[in-house]
Formats: structure tokens, sequence, C-alpha cells
């Protein structure tokens, strides 16, 4: 395709492009992240075992490890928002999951999905900024091969659906 824009197809299928000049993407929604990131007892998020990471990571990005590509990871439960401690701890999780995902994928831009929009940034400006920090330092990881997937839409008031999309300010 002769376009200096790219669309990136983040479909909701491994291995699957809509077509066009559309660029496939490998996606791991967050029904598929949360089991393994969250603790439904406790209600906290939790660093899963590194052996459950990689099968997630083979089962849904089928292409053949060393082919470059891009790989979405959506696991909301780690979304940067809350205390700066909450950030931190969140952010820790986020580093080590993506070291084994590159690990694993080492030619694949990986990218992380959501982490931070309008509808969920911490209200409080020192977690705000921890969030911020958090995303540059997961994008300085792997220079080049490291990419941030912003939320595009967001609920326009706490009771619609989904009708319009909302970048944040900050970005």
């Amino acid at each position: 395709c002769n376009t200096s824009f790219q669309v990136l197809d983040n479909t909701a299928y491994s291995d699957v492009s809509i077509g066009g000049c559309a660029v496939k993407t490998n996606f791991i929604p967050a029904r598929y992240c949360e089991p393994l990131t969250w603790d439904a007892t406790t209600s906290k998020v939790k660093m899963p075992a590194r052996a459950d990471w990689e099968k997630l990571i083979n089962t849904y990005d089928p292409t053949p490890p060393n082919d470059p590509g891009y790989l979405v990871l959506d696991c909301e439960k780690l979304y940067l928002t809350g205390s700066t401690a909450t950030v931190a701890n969140r952010l820790a999780i986020l580093k080590q999951l993506q070291q084994w995902a590159q690990a694993l994928r080492p030619n694949r831009v990986l990218g992380w999905y959501g982490l931070i929009n309008k509808e969920n940034i911490s209200t409080d400006s020192a977690g705000k900024i921890a969030a911020y920090n958090g995303i540059a330092q997961l994008m300085d990881m792997h220079p080049g091969y490291t990419a941030y997937f912003p939320t595009l839409y967001m609920k326009t008031n706490a009771t619609s659906p989904y009708t319009g999309y909302s970048f944040a300010t900050e970005l």
C-alpha cells in the first residue's frame, strides 16, 4: 500500500486482518489477560507465572516467533491509575510482562492497549505524573519495538454507550 498513513488492525482475532491497507496485528484481549493478572479473591493485581504468560503469548500470537509484526496487549486491570504506589506496583508487573513477551517475540513491535485514558487516569497529580512517566519507561525498554496504543473511544457520560471518543488532554 503506498500511503504515509497506516491503520493498525487490532480486531479481537489473532493473525487476521480486515484487509485493504490495514497492517495486521495480533491482539490479546483483556478477557484473556485478566485471569493471569488479577486475583479475584483479594481484588488485587498479581504477577502471573512466566510459563502462563508465555502460553498466552504463544496462543494469541501464532505467527513465527522471529517474524516482524505487531503484538497488542490489553491488560485492563493493570491500567496506570491510582496512587503513586499503585502505579509503581502495576508498572513493575507491566515491565516484567513486556520483557517476557519481547524475549518470545524479539522482532515484534509490542504495545499496551489503553493503560491511560481520560476515563481512568488518576485524579491526584502525583499519580498522574507517575502514570505518564510509566508509559515513557515502557516505551524506552526496547526502542523501536515498543508502542503505545491509546484507547480511541470512551463513554461520553457514565450511562451512555460508547458514542464518541476523547483523548487524555495530557497526551
